[in-house]
Protein backbone atom coordinates (compact mmCIF):
# COMPACT_ATOMS: atom_id res chain seq x y z
CA UNK A 1 0.00 0.00 0.00
CA UNK A 2 0.97 3.66 -0.23
CA UNK A 3 1.59 3.98 3.50
CA UNK A 4 3.71 0.81 3.75
CA UNK A 5 5.79 1.97 0.77
CA UNK A 6 6.50 5.18 2.69
CA UNK A 7 7.29 3.11 5.77
CA UNK A 8 9.85 1.10 3.80
CA UNK A 9 11.72 4.31 3.06
CA UNK A 10 11.22 6.36 6.23
CA UNK A 11 9.97 3.97 8.89
CA UNK A 12 6.94 4.67 11.03
CA UNK A 13 7.24 8.43 10.37
CA UNK A 14 6.66 7.91 6.67
CA UNK A 15 3.79 5.56 7.40
CA UNK A 16 2.02 8.08 9.61
CA UNK A 17 2.72 10.98 7.24
CA UNK A 18 0.94 9.25 4.37
CA UNK A 19 -1.85 7.84 6.56
CA UNK A 20 -2.68 11.21 8.12
CA UNK A 21 -2.75 12.97 4.76
CA UNK A 22 -4.99 10.22 3.41
CA UNK A 23 -7.32 10.95 6.31
CA UNK A 24 -7.24 14.69 5.60
CA UNK A 25 -8.03 14.11 1.94
CA UNK A 26 -10.84 11.64 2.60
CA UNK A 27 -12.36 13.71 5.40
CA UNK A 28 -12.34 16.87 3.26
CA UNK A 29 -14.08 14.99 0.46
CA UNK A 30 -16.70 13.59 2.85
CA UNK A 31 -17.37 17.06 4.22
CA UNK A 32 -17.66 18.66 0.79
CA UNK A 33 -19.99 15.94 -0.53
CA UNK A 34 -22.32 16.37 2.44
CA UNK A 35 -22.36 20.13 1.92
CA UNK A 36 -23.32 19.62 -1.73
CA UNK A 37 -26.09 17.22 -0.69
CA UNK A 38 -27.49 19.86 1.64
CA UNK A 39 -27.34 22.54 -1.04
CA UNK A 40 -28.72 20.42 -3.88
CA UNK A 41 -31.70 18.82 -2.15
CA UNK A 42 -32.62 22.02 -0.32
CA UNK A 43 -32.77 23.88 -3.63
CA UNK A 44 -34.83 21.11 -5.20
CA UNK A 45 -37.39 21.25 -2.40
CA UNK A 46 -37.64 25.03 -2.62
CA UNK A 47 -36.20 25.70 0.83
CA UNK A 48 -35.13 29.28 1.42
CA UNK A 49 -31.31 29.61 1.64
CA UNK A 50 -31.69 31.41 4.97
CA UNK A 51 -33.79 28.64 6.52
CA UNK A 52 -30.87 26.82 8.16
CA UNK A 53 -32.86 24.41 10.41
CA UNK A 54 -34.82 22.93 7.50
CA UNK A 55 -31.70 22.63 5.35
CA UNK A 56 -29.93 20.77 8.14
CA UNK A 57 -32.90 18.47 8.65
CA UNK A 58 -32.88 17.62 4.93
CA UNK A 59 -29.15 16.83 5.10
CA UNK A 60 -29.62 14.50 8.07
CA UNK A 61 -32.61 12.76 6.54
CA UNK A 62 -30.97 12.11 3.17
CA UNK A 63 -27.54 11.16 4.52
CA UNK A 64 -28.90 8.82 7.19
CA UNK A 65 -31.19 7.13 4.69
CA UNK A 66 -28.69 6.56 1.84
CA UNK A 67 -25.09 7.52 2.54
CA UNK A 68 -24.59 5.96 5.96
CA UNK A 69 -25.97 2.50 4.96
CA UNK A 70 -23.83 2.45 1.81
CA UNK A 71 -20.76 3.46 3.81
CA UNK A 72 -21.34 0.56 6.20
CA UNK A 73 -20.56 -2.02 3.52
CA UNK A 74 -17.53 -4.17 4.22
CA UNK A 75 -15.73 -4.04 0.84
CA UNK A 76 -15.39 -1.31 -1.77
CA UNK A 77 -16.30 -3.80 -4.50
CA UNK A 78 -19.86 -3.71 -3.11
CA UNK A 79 -20.13 -0.16 -4.49
CA UNK A 80 -19.45 -1.08 -8.12
CA UNK A 81 -23.03 -0.46 -9.28
CA UNK A 82 -23.37 2.93 -7.59
CA UNK A 83 -19.97 3.93 -8.97
CA UNK A 84 -21.11 3.18 -12.51
CA UNK A 85 -24.23 5.28 -11.98
CA UNK A 86 -22.07 8.16 -10.69
CA UNK A 87 -19.84 8.10 -13.76
CA UNK A 88 -22.82 8.23 -16.11
CA UNK A 89 -24.43 11.08 -14.17
CA UNK A 90 -21.17 13.06 -14.04
CA UNK A 91 -20.85 12.83 -17.80
CA UNK A 92 -24.38 14.16 -18.32
CA UNK A 93 -23.73 16.96 -15.82
CA UNK A 94 -20.62 18.19 -17.61
CA UNK A 95 -22.40 18.17 -20.97
CA UNK A 96 -25.32 20.03 -19.38
CA UNK A 97 -23.06 22.76 -17.96
CA UNK A 98 -21.26 23.14 -21.28
CA UNK A 99 -24.53 23.55 -23.18
CA UNK A 100 -26.22 25.90 -20.71
CA UNK A 101 -23.37 28.23 -19.79
CA UNK A 102 -24.08 31.76 -21.20
CA UNK A 103 -20.76 31.97 -22.99
CA UNK A 104 -21.80 34.39 -25.76
CA UNK A 105 -23.23 37.07 -23.46
CA UNK A 106 -20.31 36.80 -21.04
CA UNK A 107 -17.72 37.18 -23.77
CA UNK A 108 -19.53 40.21 -25.17
CA UNK A 109 -19.54 41.88 -21.75
CA UNK A 110 -15.74 41.74 -21.44
CA UNK A 111 -14.78 42.43 -25.05
CA UNK A 112 -14.45 38.92 -26.47
CA UNK A 113 -11.62 36.45 -26.15
CA UNK A 114 -8.85 39.10 -25.78
CA UNK A 115 -10.63 40.52 -22.75
CA UNK A 116 -11.12 37.03 -21.31
CA UNK A 117 -7.46 36.13 -21.68
CA UNK A 118 -6.33 39.46 -20.25
CA UNK A 119 -8.41 39.03 -17.09
CA UNK A 120 -8.40 35.28 -16.61
CA UNK A 121 -5.30 34.98 -14.38
CA UNK A 122 -5.68 36.08 -10.76
CA UNK A 123 -2.43 35.72 -8.90
CA UNK A 124 -4.06 36.44 -5.53
CA UNK A 125 -6.08 33.21 -5.80
CA UNK A 126 -3.56 31.16 -7.78
CA UNK A 127 -2.65 28.81 -4.93
CA UNK A 128 -6.29 28.43 -3.94
CA UNK A 129 -6.98 27.24 -7.48
CA UNK A 130 -4.06 24.83 -7.35
CA UNK A 131 -5.47 23.44 -4.10
CA UNK A 132 -8.86 22.86 -5.71
CA UNK A 133 -7.19 21.15 -8.69
CA UNK A 134 -5.20 18.95 -6.33
CA UNK A 135 -8.39 17.98 -4.54
CA UNK A 136 -10.07 17.10 -7.83
CA UNK A 137 -7.32 14.91 -9.26
CA UNK A 138 -5.70 13.28 -6.24
CA UNK A 139 -6.54 9.59 -6.26
CA UNK A 140 -3.46 8.12 -4.56
CA UNK A 141 -5.27 7.87 -1.23
CA UNK A 142 -7.83 5.44 -2.65
CA UNK A 143 -5.87 3.90 -5.52
CA UNK A 144 -4.46 0.92 -3.62
CA UNK A 145 -7.84 0.12 -2.05
CA UNK A 146 -9.55 0.20 -5.45
CA UNK A 147 -6.78 -1.87 -7.01
CA UNK A 148 -7.30 -4.53 -4.37
CA UNK A 149 -11.00 -4.69 -5.20
CA UNK A 150 -10.40 -5.72 -8.84
CA UNK A 151 -11.40 -9.24 -9.80
CA UNK A 152 -7.92 -9.85 -11.24
CA UNK A 153 -5.65 -7.23 -9.64
CA UNK A 154 -2.72 -7.52 -12.06
CA UNK A 155 -0.36 -4.67 -12.88
CA UNK A 156 -1.47 -4.63 -16.52
CA UNK A 157 -5.17 -4.39 -15.65
CA UNK A 158 -4.52 -1.68 -13.10
CA UNK A 159 -2.49 0.31 -15.64
CA UNK A 160 -5.42 0.19 -18.06
CA UNK A 161 -7.81 1.35 -15.34
CA UNK A 162 -5.66 4.28 -14.20
CA UNK A 163 -4.79 5.47 -17.71
CA UNK A 164 -8.35 5.38 -19.05
CA UNK A 165 -9.97 6.91 -15.98
CA UNK A 166 -7.50 9.77 -15.60
CA UNK A 167 -7.76 10.67 -19.29
CA UNK A 168 -11.55 10.55 -19.14
CA UNK A 169 -11.73 12.62 -15.95
CA UNK A 170 -9.22 15.11 -17.32
CA UNK A 171 -11.36 15.68 -20.42
CA UNK A 172 -14.50 16.13 -18.32
CA UNK A 173 -12.78 18.55 -15.94
CA UNK A 174 -11.32 20.58 -18.80
CA UNK A 175 -14.69 20.84 -20.56
CA UNK A 176 -16.57 21.78 -17.40
CA UNK A 177 -13.93 24.24 -16.18
CA UNK A 178 -13.43 26.09 -19.46
CA UNK A 179 -17.08 26.38 -20.43
CA UNK A 180 -18.16 27.15 -16.87
CA UNK A 181 -15.65 29.96 -16.43
CA UNK A 182 -16.34 31.38 -19.87
CA UNK A 183 -20.03 31.44 -19.00
CA UNK A 184 -19.92 32.95 -15.51
CA UNK A 185 -16.41 34.48 -15.28
CA UNK A 186 -15.48 35.74 -11.80
CA UNK A 187 -18.98 35.04 -10.50
CA UNK A 188 -18.47 31.29 -10.88
CA UNK A 189 -19.57 29.58 -7.66
CA UNK A 190 -17.78 26.71 -5.96
CA UNK A 191 -20.82 24.66 -6.94
CA UNK A 192 -21.32 25.80 -10.51
CA UNK A 193 -24.96 24.73 -10.53
CA UNK A 194 -25.66 27.57 -8.08
CA UNK A 195 -25.01 29.95 -10.98
CA UNK A 196 -28.02 28.57 -12.83
CA UNK A 197 -31.54 29.95 -12.26
CA UNK A 198 -33.38 28.30 -9.37
CA UNK A 199 -36.70 28.35 -11.24
CA UNK A 200 -35.35 26.59 -14.33
CA UNK A 201 -36.54 22.97 -14.57
CA UNK A 202 -33.45 21.81 -16.47
CA UNK A 203 -31.22 23.32 -13.79
CA UNK A 204 -33.22 21.49 -11.13
CA UNK A 205 -32.76 18.23 -13.03
CA UNK A 206 -29.03 18.88 -12.98
CA UNK A 207 -29.12 19.55 -9.24
CA UNK A 208 -30.98 16.30 -8.74
CA UNK A 209 -28.33 14.43 -10.69
CA UNK A 210 -25.55 16.12 -8.72
CA UNK A 211 -27.23 15.24 -5.43
CA UNK A 212 -27.54 11.60 -6.49
CA UNK A 213 -23.88 11.54 -7.46
CA UNK A 214 -22.85 12.91 -4.06
CA UNK A 215 -24.90 10.20 -2.38
CA UNK A 216 -22.92 7.55 -4.23
CA UNK A 217 -19.38 8.98 -4.05
CA UNK A 218 -19.45 9.78 -0.33
CA UNK A 219 -19.10 6.07 0.63
CA UNK A 220 -15.89 5.79 -1.43
CA UNK A 221 -14.18 8.44 0.67
CA UNK A 222 -15.67 7.02 3.85
CA UNK A 223 -13.99 3.71 2.99
CA UNK A 224 -10.62 5.47 2.71
CA UNK A 225 -11.06 7.27 6.04
CA UNK A 226 -12.10 4.00 7.66
CA UNK A 227 -9.04 2.30 6.18
CA UNK A 228 -6.79 4.90 7.81
CA UNK A 229 -8.51 4.32 11.15
CA UNK A 230 -7.85 0.59 10.78
CA UNK A 231 -4.12 0.97 10.12
CA UNK A 232 -3.66 3.54 12.90
CA UNK A 233 -5.93 2.25 15.66
CA UNK A 234 -5.71 -1.55 15.43
CA UNK A 235 -2.66 -3.68 16.23
CA UNK A 236 -1.27 -6.65 14.30
CA UNK A 237 0.20 -7.33 10.89
CA UNK A 238 -3.14 -7.56 9.06
CA UNK A 239 -4.27 -4.19 10.36
CA UNK A 240 -0.88 -2.63 9.65
CA UNK A 241 -0.97 -3.84 6.05
CA UNK A 242 -4.52 -2.54 5.58
CA UNK A 243 -6.45 -5.80 5.43
CA UNK A 244 -9.71 -3.98 6.14
CA UNK A 245 -12.05 -6.85 5.29
CA UNK A 246 -10.52 -9.11 7.94
CA UNK A 247 -10.36 -6.47 10.65
CA UNK A 248 -13.89 -5.19 9.96
CA UNK A 249 -15.57 -8.60 9.86
CA UNK A 250 -17.10 -7.71 13.19
CA UNK A 251 -20.17 -5.56 12.66
CA UNK A 252 -19.58 -3.48 15.77
CA UNK A 253 -16.16 -2.38 14.55
CA UNK A 254 -17.29 -1.62 11.01
CA UNK A 255 -20.50 0.19 11.86
CA UNK A 256 -18.95 1.97 14.84
CA UNK A 257 -16.09 3.43 12.79
CA UNK A 258 -18.40 4.34 9.93
CA UNK A 259 -20.87 6.11 12.22
CA UNK A 260 -18.10 7.99 14.03
CA UNK A 261 -16.64 9.25 10.76
CA UNK A 262 -20.11 10.21 9.54
CA UNK A 263 -20.82 12.26 12.66
CA UNK A 264 -17.46 14.02 12.44
CA UNK A 265 -18.30 15.14 8.87
CA UNK A 266 -22.05 15.79 9.00
CA UNK A 267 -21.88 18.23 11.95
CA UNK A 268 -19.59 20.80 10.24
CA UNK A 269 -21.40 20.16 6.92
CA UNK A 270 -24.64 21.20 8.59
CA UNK A 271 -23.08 24.33 10.10
CA UNK A 272 -21.16 25.72 7.10
CA UNK A 273 -22.16 26.52 3.52
CA UNK A 274 -19.07 27.78 1.67
CA UNK A 275 -17.57 24.90 -0.28
CA UNK A 276 -14.56 26.74 -1.72
CA UNK A 277 -12.34 26.86 1.41
CA UNK A 278 -12.97 23.16 2.11
CA UNK A 279 -11.76 22.19 -1.37
CA UNK A 280 -8.80 24.58 -1.26
CA UNK A 281 -7.53 23.64 2.22
CA UNK A 282 -8.01 19.91 1.71
CA UNK A 283 -6.28 19.97 -1.66
CA UNK A 284 -3.45 22.24 -0.51
CA UNK A 285 -2.56 20.08 2.50
CA UNK A 286 -3.65 16.51 1.87
CA UNK A 287 -3.69 16.61 -1.93
CA UNK A 288 -0.26 18.20 -2.30
CA UNK A 289 1.31 15.85 0.24
CA UNK A 290 -0.13 12.73 -1.39
CA UNK A 291 0.33 13.61 -5.05
CA UNK A 292 3.44 15.81 -5.17
CA UNK A 293 5.52 15.48 -2.00
CA UNK A 294 4.91 11.88 -0.97
CA UNK A 295 5.81 10.05 -4.21
CA UNK A 296 8.99 12.06 -4.65
CA UNK A 297 10.12 11.46 -1.08
CA UNK A 298 9.43 7.73 -1.31
CA UNK A 299 11.41 7.48 -4.56
CA UNK A 300 14.35 9.38 -3.08
CA UNK A 301 14.20 7.31 0.10
CA UNK A 302 14.34 4.05 -1.85
CA UNK A 303 16.48 5.02 -4.85
CA UNK A 304 18.34 8.09 -3.55
CA UNK A 305 21.80 7.00 -4.69
CA UNK A 306 20.45 5.92 -8.06
CA UNK A 307 18.83 9.34 -8.42
CA UNK A 308 22.14 11.08 -7.70
CA UNK A 309 23.82 8.90 -10.31
CA UNK A 310 21.21 9.84 -12.91
CA UNK A 311 21.60 13.53 -12.10
CA UNK A 312 25.35 13.20 -12.54
CA UNK A 313 24.85 11.59 -15.95
CA UNK A 314 22.50 14.39 -17.05
CA UNK A 315 23.32 17.98 -17.96
CA UNK A 316 22.77 19.01 -14.32
CA UNK A 317 25.90 17.15 -13.30
CA UNK A 318 28.07 19.40 -15.44
CA UNK A 319 26.85 22.54 -13.65
CA UNK A 320 28.56 21.76 -10.36
CA UNK A 321 31.96 20.02 -10.11
CA UNK A 322 31.47 19.54 -6.36
CA UNK A 323 28.19 17.68 -6.96
CA UNK A 324 29.92 15.56 -9.58
CA UNK A 325 32.72 14.59 -7.19
CA UNK A 326 30.30 13.79 -4.35
CA UNK A 327 28.35 11.41 -6.56
CA UNK A 328 31.49 9.71 -7.86
CA UNK A 329 32.67 9.15 -4.28
CA UNK A 330 29.63 6.98 -3.62
CA UNK A 331 30.83 4.34 -6.04
CA UNK A 332 29.89 3.09 -9.46
CA UNK A 333 26.42 2.08 -10.57
CA UNK A 334 27.52 -1.57 -10.59
CA UNK A 335 28.29 -1.35 -6.89
CA UNK A 336 24.86 0.16 -6.25
CA UNK A 337 23.20 -2.71 -8.05
CA UNK A 338 25.08 -5.25 -5.94
CA UNK A 339 24.01 -3.60 -2.68
CA UNK A 340 20.92 -4.71 -0.86
CA UNK A 341 18.10 -2.28 -1.78
CA UNK A 342 16.84 -0.20 1.10
CA UNK A 343 13.28 -0.99 0.12
CA UNK A 344 13.73 -4.75 0.41
CA UNK A 345 15.63 -4.40 3.65
CA UNK A 346 12.96 -2.26 5.26
CA UNK A 347 10.19 -4.55 4.02
CA UNK A 348 11.93 -7.58 5.55
CA UNK A 349 12.42 -5.76 8.85
CA UNK A 350 8.77 -4.68 8.86
CA UNK A 351 7.50 -8.20 8.17
CA UNK A 352 9.72 -9.69 10.89
CA UNK A 353 8.54 -7.10 13.41
CA UNK A 354 4.89 -7.66 12.47
CA UNK A 355 5.31 -11.43 12.87
CA UNK A 356 6.84 -10.91 16.30
CA UNK A 357 3.89 -8.73 17.31
CA UNK A 358 1.43 -11.36 16.08
CA UNK A 359 3.22 -14.10 18.01
CA UNK A 360 3.21 -11.95 21.12
CA UNK A 361 -0.53 -11.36 20.79
CA UNK A 362 -1.20 -15.06 20.17
CA UNK A 363 0.77 -16.02 23.27
CA UNK A 364 -1.22 -13.56 25.35
CA UNK A 365 -4.47 -15.00 24.01
CA UNK A 366 -3.33 -18.53 24.89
Amino acid sequence: SYETAAEAAFGITGFRFVALNMLIMAYGAMLSYLMIVKESFSSLLGVDPDNAPVRRAILLLVSLTVQLPLSSKRDMADLSFTSRVSVVIDTFLVVFVALNAPISSSLQSIGGMPGLLANSVHFDTLFVGLGVLSFAFVCQHSAFIIAGSLEKPTTHRWSIVTMSTLLFCGCLAMLCGVTGYMGFLDDTSGNILNNLPHDNWTANVARTMLGITMLFVYPLESFVARHVCVVLLFAGRRAHEGDDSTILNRDDRRIGLTALLYLSAVIPAALFDDLGPVLAITGAIGGSSLSYIGPGLVYLGVHGERFMQLVDESWLGSLSPQWNESVQDKGSLDQLDEATPLFSKRIQEGVMQAEKNDLRQDSKAL
